[in-house]
């Protein structure tokens, strides 16, 4: 299975964040994990689509998992 990486604009479009916020976060060290394709200011970005999965699962709330426990 090859890995594909999302450019900030298809992350946006998978998270339903703008892609001023994914740079915001970027800048902050917070948000999904992301590959600089180099050091410099102008190096490309780059998500890793198993990490959006990844880092949007992490944040799933409520639904019957939740129900079951409470039960």
């Amino acid at each position: 299975m090859s890995t594909r990486y999302l450019d900030p604009k298809e992350a946006s479009e998978l998270t339903g964040y703008a892609e001023r916020t994914l740079a915001t976060w970027r800048s902050k060290g917070i948000g999904p994990k992301y590959v600089k394709t180099s050091p410099s200011r102008g190096g490309r970005i780059r998500y890793r689509e198993e990490e959006i999965d990844r880092w949007m699962r992490a944040r799933e709330q409520g639904g019957e998992d939740t129900l079951e426990r409470v039960l």
